[in-house]
């Protein structure tokens, strides 16, 4: 596992300056950068997590942690169709 600034990348091999394991890349966002990705507020995101709403999320010791491809499944899962 290696650090980089507040995103967490699982490398089992490296590709254009990418992490990726297989076909799937396994990038993990803070706070912050997932409150971006979904263009909420990081508030929004911690009331979310307190009343049981919002993505799904890790705990890694006190960090909060979003997995990139829980935001796209929870974008996904909000799509309403008419």
């Amino acid at each position: 596992m290696e650090i980089q600034r507040d995103r967490l990348f699982f490398k089992p091999q490296e590709k254009d300056g990418a992490m990726i394991a297989g076909e799937t890349k396994c990038l993990v966002l803070g706070e912050m950068d997932a409150a971006c990705q979904l263009g909420l507020s990081v508030n929004t995101l911690r009331k979310w997590r307190c009343t049981g709403h919002g993505p799904v999320y890790l705990k890694l010791g006190k960090a909060v942690k979003y997995r990139l491809t829980d935001l796209q499944a929870f974008i996904e899962k909000s799509l309403i169709s008419r």
